[in-house]
């Protein structure tokens, strides 16, 4: 059609608001509409399914929007429509052949389509699929007005929502009232919507009567013997019941304890060996008295001693009335000052969001301002944008000096800022001889410790210095990473959904409108510790990044220039392949890798995924600009640098074993003891969860003796379809599962005045309160009126002393996060003091290793069940694992290098906590450890990447 482009018919605004305007907000739904065809092709209208029902035919005002949609269908007119509806009089019914015609209808004159569209009634009804948020329950109190508003939406007529309530009345009410004039075809369907609810609210009902009232076993005559799914391997047996290993033995059925008793009891000895050398280093000082202090449940009926405290150590208060009303207040102003950080973050201020934006609230204001305003905005944006004394005035040197930066670091530095500069002053003329700079893709890398991140926060001060932090972005993998370098998260710019993937997700159109406000001004990208970045997380950026900017998919991150840092020693990503997996040739471009695929996947039975991971693997072979860090920033120490350069290759010698092992705690070495300053207070890096789990429960309750305090446990609240869990057992093994099989919610959780507690969700990682930040328990406020509502006789672990303490009912527990970034201090609070409140998240669980072979059997090895686990988002952090500390500098700590059983060979598990130290003398190590793990071999495609990635930087010299 030439150059000619489409014109979309202006509509009046009316027509499109919302007949749920009111509830759209509380709901966060947004209304989608469609490009559709107007009287010609070259014309198009904005339209959906609701404008088609406000402005349906008089003649169909009886007909609700449910029957509306079941049994009519928008048409384009045709030729013999128009004949049709241009006589004035009722068209006679004359002989015919065939099926008479179906009755059909002109819209309201008001509507979009009026001249090119009809209503037709359909030859067969159909049934109309809901999309969105299921209606709920109709007996369900709390979501009472949700579900009278969708029926009455639903099933009685109206063209706006003052036909169906008033704004002042309960929709509940109105439902009451008008119920009666809903059809009979109409009360059939609601009763199915709840039938529907019924049947899945029995789908589990079988395996919920077992595990609350187990059913009386009946004699099976067996042919063969019993196993799971006619598994005969006995590995793949183990392989299947690994995940419930970790919990612990008495829970478990005895059929599965002599499935994986062997692989068990190594996990369990392990777990034993680590306690018995802490309570040896005298870490555990006031609990050593026990007379069997090396028995598998140390502190099993120990009675503590305590006065009841005094004010000055109550760590757990009764709330008040007033703690309540502040819970309200501080959730509302944690809420504003996150989405204040957030557009600081996007956009580069916390008022602007989008120039859109910031229009559409000015007309919504006030009308007769919009044209005014139109002018001021665009005049802000490109006093922002377009100053040129933006790259003239203050020298880059002065940041190389600020930052104290090496001249490795500065090298690093004076090269990105010359092309930030070039870029800036190919924007701001663009009608003189500037050709734009080619796109940026660069990797910085280096061991742990060598300044990577001192780079990033010079680029940062430079950028707010010159007010072009909107234009930049900092990213990771990770929350804790995230809070390190001022940033968001990858999986926050993605607008996938919590249990969204790129295969099933589609983007609205809200999601497109976000996404290219979001990256309208950017123009570089900083992504931190990219060696837990893999290929398919990379290829989902790239797919939002070339959504944003408009560009082709063969144009990598959409044109927008990427600076990538990390160590690929480190820990690789998690579920995803690493970046360096040799999946490609070193010489593929992403042109070539695309055009391959697009041939491939026709004829190859390939996943998305594999594809993904492809284009993921193509996208980091376009970095072609690389710098190493060798400078050691983090260690002071020369021999234990030394020894850290050899550990990277797998290539240590004798000598930095005996080094290390002069660093293990014990009354002939270096470090005598755990009880003494600085090891009393320092943290213990260890592997696996349940052994970090089991340390810092010793932890608190000695910490309890120490400061004269009560035992505390703040128990976690799960509940199976709505209803408590009666059955005690049952019970106790969901509680006793490890926090990392509950989405970080633990179902134990001891807590003691003053402890370190990480915080184990994302509550506002814009204010650095995220997954992984480390701050000190102050206070605990429950509810103390339903406490005595609950019976603590089935919650008690048989671990914990028995005059341990049992809170049910938290309300929030305050924590003093240094590291927070409030903009200003919440009510009645010191400015780092926040409160973190109880969680709750939906966790599907296998009771395999808790049901019998027979109830499995009748459950047809049905064996999964989903709870609803209500808890305090944090765990003691007196030990954590070591991934958790990727990226810090800690000034002391204790590790354990002693691989667990059945573990993966690992060079990142042994090289991070080591790095983690400026010298050998800040380090201790638990207890003697093999040789051999010094000299574990990185993986061989890393070598062969780095080897590249090498060859790259000499080449940029």
């Amino acid at each position: 059609r030439g150059n000619s482009l489409p014109i979309i018919n202006n509509v009046s605004s009316d027509i499109y608001e919302s007949v749920n305007e009111i509830n759209e907000v509380e709901d966060d739904q947004h209304e989608s509409f469609e490009l559709e065809t107007g009287i010609d092709n070259e014309h198009l209208v904005l339209c959906n399914k609701r404008i088609d029902y406000e402005l349906r035919p008089n003649e169909l005002s009886h007909v609700c929007l449910y029957e509306f949609n079941s049994d009519y269908r928008k048409a384009k007119i045709t030729v013999s429509d128009k004949a049709l509806f241009a006589s004035d009089s009722t068209p006679r019914s004359v002989p015919r052949r065939g099926r008479p015609p179906n009755d059909r209808w002109l819209f309201q004159t008001q509507h979009p389509q009026y001249s090119s569209h009809i209503i037709i009634r359909r030859s067969f009804r159909v049934v109309p699929v809901l999309i969105g948020p299921s209606i709920p329950r109709a007996e369900r109190e709390d979501t009472e007005e949700r579900y009278a508003r969708a029926i009455l939406t639903l099933f009685y007529p109206w063209r706006s929502v003052l036909d169906i309530y008033d704004i002042h009345e309960l929709w509940s009410n109105v439902l009451k009232v008008r119920e009666s004039a809903f059809t009979a075809r109409s009360d059939k369907v609601i009763n199915n919507i709840q039938l529907l609810h019924d049947c899945k609210r029995d789908r589990d009902q079988d395996l919920f009567q077992l595990v609350n009232q187990p059913l009386p076993s009946k004699t099976i005559k067996y042919t063969t013997q019993y196993n799971d799914a006619n598994v005969d391997d006995a590995e793949e047996i183990l392989a299947l019941l690994d995940e419930t290993t970790d919990v612990h033995l008495n829970l478990l059925n005895k059929n599965s304890i002599e499935c994986c008793g062997a692989r068990e009891r190594m996990k369990r000895e392990y777990l034993k060996s680590i306690l018995r050398n802490i309570i040896l280093s005298e870490r555990f000082s006031h609990i050593n008295n026990n007379n069997n202090p090396f028995s598998d449940l140390i502190l099993s009926n120990c009675i503590i001693q305590t006065t009841g405290g005094t004010e000055s150590n109550v760590l757990a208060y009764a709330a008040n009335r007033q703690d309540i009303e502040h819970i309200r207040i501080w959730q509302y102003n944690l809420k504003i000052q996150k989405e204040q950080m957030r557009r600081m973050l996007l956009y580069g201020s916390k008022e602007q969001t989008s120039e859109g934006d910031m229009i559409i609230d000015k007309q919504f204001s006030d009308p007769s301002c919009a044209d005014v305003f139109d002018d001021h905005t665009i005049d802000c944006t490109m006093s922002v944008i377009n100053d040129p004394q933006l790259t003239t005035n203050v020298s880059s040197m002065n940041f190389v000096k600020t930052y104290n930066l090496n001249y490795e670091q500065a090298k690093i530095f004076e090269s990105i800022m010359c092309h930030i500069q070039s870029t800036i002053l190919y924007q701001i003329n663009k009608d003189v001889k500037h050709t734009k700079p080619e796109q940026l893709l660069m990797y910085i890398g280096g061991a742990g410790g060598c300044g990577k991140s001192r780079v990033t926060e010079a680029i940062s001060a430079f950028m707010a210095y010159h007010n072009r932090t909107h234009t930049i972005r900092c990213l990771a993998p990770s929350s804790a990473a995230a809070v390190g370098i001022d940033g968001l998260t990858i999986q926050s710019m993605l607008h996938e959904g919590r249990n969204k993937t790129y295969d099933n997700h589609t983007l609205t159109q809200t999601d497109l409108s976000t996404i290219e406000t979001e990256w309208r001004n950017i123009d570089y990208c900083l992504i931190d510790e990219i060696s837990m970045v893999g290929c398919y997380m990379l290829a989902r950026l790239h797919r939002i990044t070339t959504i944003a900017k408009h560009t082709e998919s063969t144009i990598p991150f959409g044109g927008i220039n990427m600076i990538f840092l990390g160590d690929f020693v480190q820990y690789p990503p998690v579920l995803d392949r690493p970046l360096y997996s040799n999946i490609l040739s070193p010489t593929d471009t992403l042109a070539n890798t695309m055009n391959t695929i697009n041939l491939t996947r026709r004829r190859l039975n390939i996943t998305e995924r594999d594809i993904q991971c492809k284009v993921g693997r193509a996208l980091w072979l376009q970095v072609n600009k690389v710098f190493f860090l060798t400078q050691q920033m983090r260690n002071k120490d020369p021999l234990f640098t030394a020894m850290q350069a050899r550990l990277r290759s797998g290539q240590c010698r004798d000598d930095d074993y005996n080094m290390l092992c002069k660093r293990i705690v014990s009354s002939d070495n270096d470090v005598k003891s755990l009880g003494q300053s600085p090891w009393n207070l320092a943290p213990m890096l260890v592997f696996r969860n349940e052994v970090r789990t089991n340390i810092n429960n010793y932890c608190v309750f000695d910490e309890s003796i120490k400061h004269n305090q009560l035992p505390t446990v703040v128990v976690a609240n799960d509940r199976v379809r709505n209803h408590d869990i009666d059955n005690t057992d049952l019970r106790h093994f969901l509680l006793s599962l490890p926090d990392n099989k509950t989405d970080g919610l633990p179902g134990y959780l001891p807590i003691v005045m003053n402890m370190p507690v990480l915080i184990t969700h994302n509550i506002a990682t814009e204010l650095h309160i995220s997954n992984g930040s480390i701050g000190r328990l102050v206070r605990l406020v429950y509810d103390n009126d339903n406490e005595n509502l609950h019976n603590n006789s089935d919650i008690r672990n048989p671990n914990f002393p028995i005059n341990t303490k049992y809170i049910q009912t938290p309300l929030y527990a305050l924590v003093e996060l240094p590291q927070s970034k409030l903009s200003s201090p919440l009510i009645d609070l010191q400015p780092t003091m926040i409160p973190i409140l109880p969680e709750q998240k939906t966790i599907k669980i296998d009771l395999k290793s808790f049901i019998t072979p027979t109830q499995k059997r009748l459950l047809n090895n049905k064996t999964s069940i989903t709870i609803c686990r209500t808890q305090l988002p944090i765990v003691p952090a007196y030990a954590m694992t070591t991934h958790k500390c990727q990226g810090k500098t800690l000034t002391s700590g204790i590790i354990d290098l002693v691989p667990p059983p059945y573990a993966k060979s690992d060079l990142a598990n042994v090289y991070v906590p080591v790095s983690r130290f400026t010298s050998a003398d800040t380090m201790a190590i638990l207890r003697p450890f093999p040789q051999s793990i010094l000299n574990q071999k990185p993986h061989p495609d890393m070598i062969i990447e780095l080897e590249r990635l090498n060859k790259l930087c000499n080449s940029n010299e």
